[in-house]
Order: C-alpha cells, then sequence, then structure tokens
C-alpha cells in the first residue's frame, strides 16, 4: 500500500498483551493520520503515524483529536489495513503546529 503525508489509515497497534506495547503505550486498531513526509513516505517500508482519538464509529465524521503523544514509526505492510482518506490542507497546518509545540520545535 502507498502512503502519502496526511492520508487517514487504519492502523493494527497490537494489543494489550503483545510484546511490543507496553504500559500507557496505545494499542488495538485505530486510525491514524500520516505525518512522514512524502520522501521518506516514497524509499520507506516504514512511515510516521499520530493515532486519532474516537475509534472507528462514524470515523471520519465523528469529532476527534490526534494524539501526538502516541507517534509511532509503523512498518506499512505489517500495520497499516485500510486507507479512510486525506486531512485537508487547514488540518495538515493544524498538526503541523501541534506536532512543533509538542515536539518543542
Amino acid at each position: 500500500m502507498r502512503v502519502r503525508r496526511g492520508d487517514i489509515v487504519s492502523v493494527d497497534l497490537g494489543g494489550p498483551s503483545d510484546d511490543d506495547t507496553r504500559g500507557g503505550e496505545i494499542y488495538k486498531t485505530r486510525p491514524a493520520v500520516v505525518i512522514q513526509n512524502d520522501v521518506g513516505n516514497k524509499h520507506s517500508v516504514t512511515t510516521i503515524i499520530a493515532p486519532i482519538s474516537g475509534g472507528h464509529t462514524n470515523y471520519p465524521f465523528k469529532d476527534s483529536h490526534v494524539q501526538l503523544d502516541q507517534i509511532r514509526t509503523v512498518d506499512i505492510e505489517e500495520r497499516i489495513v485500510d486507507k479512510y482518506g486525506t486531512v485537508s490542507p487547514s488540518q495538515m497546518e493544524e498538526i503541523e503546529d501541534a506536532i512543533r509545540i509538542s515536539l518543542g520545535l
């Protein structure tokens, strides 16, 4: 599957008993936004995602927020299950601003 920055995808983040999920890390299959740049997406088998709160119900129409405290690198073929769509340019700008604040950039 090919992903691009701003894509809204369904990501399998494992379960509570998986070896790759610890403590307060989120798990389950849930929506996420791809935040990695498209050069990286073109040349890598992994991408960087930020999960989206709110689960699957009525997504993408349900109010939700991007969980920037849970940013992860995931294998595209192993973890990304489906694509829902793409965030708008204005939504991506908001996410970028929030990333800068969250990471102190």
